[in-house]
């Protein structure tokens, strides 16, 4: 699991739609303060076995595990706060990469329209693992460490 800080995606989309339209880099990154965003990789060590495909005997339950993964992974996600609220994502998407490599990433997001997703001092990430059968795994993000990321200054927006 990997945070996403809201300068790096907002340049991401900013070089997307160069071209495209009159948006400056900060029009993004003001949409993208308003959230938190991470990417989770679902990886098996033995580089043979798809999180796609592991446990799947059949095309029925190939397209079921990719309509899991793709829409339904929202329901094997819960973020904590340090209040003891917890939130499941607004938004996630799997990102396609046509099979290559036997790993699937996933971008995941919390909105702020949970008022503390962006003030908690400490976030908790619960993955239950349906697709590789690891179970529960906590992914733990402390504010002061992922809001202290060295701020990055945009040239030609």
């Amino acid at each position: 699991m990997k945070y996403l800080p809201p300068e790096y995606l907002a340049l991401n989309e900013y070089k997307k739609d160069a071209g495209n339209g009159d948006k400056t880099v900060n029009d993004y990154l003001e949409l993208f303060n308003k959230s938190r965003t991470f990417l989770l990789t679902i990886t098996h060590d033995d580089e043979n076995v798809d999180a796609s495909k592991y446990g799947v005997t059949n095309m029925s339950d190939y397209s079921q595990r990719i309509k899991d993964l793709s829409f339904n992974i929202k329901e094997s996600l819960v973020l904590k706060t340090d209040s003891g609220e917890k939130y499941n994502p607004v938004l996630t998407t799997m990102e396609n990469l046509y099979e290559i490599g036997n790993k699937k990433s996933i971008y995941i997001v919390f909105s702020d329209d949970y008022k503390n997703v962006l003030k908690s001092e400490k976030l908790d990430i619960v993955f239950q693992d349906t697709f590789l059968d690891t179970g529960i795994t906590h992914f733990v993000f402390k504010r002061n460490k992922i809001d202290n990321l060295p701020h990055l200054n945009f040239l030609n927006q």
